[in-house]
C-alpha cells in the first residue's frame, strides 16, 4: 500500500510504542486500531543498531497499512532504517542538522513553549508535539503546560501540532478544543485490559471529534 502523507497521518491519533509492552506488540495493537503514525520510542541507552532492527520490524508491519514510522531521538537510526523519519527532543540534534542527514525524511520536534515552536518551524521541522498536556507516567519529571499552553503554542506556528503527555480517552474533547491536529496516546492503551479495544475507542472518538 502507498504510504500516506503527514497530513493524513495526523487525522488519526499518533501512537507511541512501549518498551515494557513490546515495540512490535505495540505496533500491532496500534495498526489494528487504525493508527497511521507510530513512533518507536526506545530507551536512550538502546544501541543504534538495535533501534534500527526494531524500526525495520515495525516498518514491515506498517507497510500494508500505509502507516508512517518515526524513530525517537536517534537520527542515524532513522537514516539507516526503513523508518520514515525521526522525532527530536530539545536536547537532541538540531533540526537543521537532522535535515542534512535525513534529506527528505520527516522530522518531528517536541516543544513546550511558543519560542521553541517557532525555532523548530524556522529550522525546517515537519510537525511538532506539544506538552505535557497532563501529568504523565512515562515522563514523570516533565513540565505540565496544560491545554492552555498547548493552545498558545498552536497560535504561534503553522506546523501541525500533536498534543502529548498523559492524554487519555476522557481528555480528547478538551484537547480537540485547543485547535491541535492530533493527540499522542500511550499509557491509556497499554494499561487497558483490552489494549486493542481501548485503542479503537480512542481512534474512533478522535475521528468523530474532527468531523464535528
Amino acid at each position: 500500500m502507498t504510504k500516506i502523507s503527514v497530513g493524513e497521518m495526523l487525522k488519526r491519533p499518533y501512537g507511541i510504542t512501549s518498551e515494557k509492552f513490546g515495540h512490535v506488540e505495540s505496533a500491532e495493537v496500534l495498526l489494528e486500531a487504525g493508527f497511521k503514525g507510530i513512533q518507536v520510542r526506545c530507551e536512550r541507552s538502546t544501541p543504534t543498531r538495535r533501534i534500527m532492527e526494531i524500526a525495520d520490524r515495525v516498518a514491515d508491519l506498517a507497510e500494508p497499512w500505509g502507516a508512517l514510522v518515526i524513530v525517537n531521538n536517534d537520527v542515524m537510526a532513522a537514516r539507516d532504517s526503513k523508518a520514515d523519519g525521526v522525532h527530536l527532543g530539545q536536547e537532541d540534534a538540531r533540526v537543521e542538522t537532522a535535515n542534512l542527514i535525513l534529506k527528505n525524511k520527516i522530522i518531528g520536534v517536541s516543544v513546550s513553549t511558543p519560542a521553541q515552536a517557532m525555532t523548530a518551524q524556522n529550522e525546517g521541522a515537519t510537525y511538532l508535539s506539544a506538552g505535557l498536556a497532563y501529568n504523565s507516567r512515562t515522563k514523570p519529571c516533565g513540565d505540565v503546560i496544560g491545554p492552555g499552553g498547548i493552545r498558545n503554542i498552536k497560535r504561534f506556528t503553522n506546523l501541525p501540532v500533536i498534543a502529548i503527555g498523559g492524554i487519555r480517552l476522557w481528555g480528547l474533547t478538551e484537547m480537540h478544543g485547543t485547535g491541535i491536529d492530533s493527540v499522542a496516546v500511550m499509557s491509556d492503551i497499554y494499561e487497558a485490559l483490552d489494549p486493542v479495544g481501548r485503542a479503537k475507542e480512542i481512534e474512533r472518538a478522535w475521528r468523530e471529534l474532527r468531523r464535528a
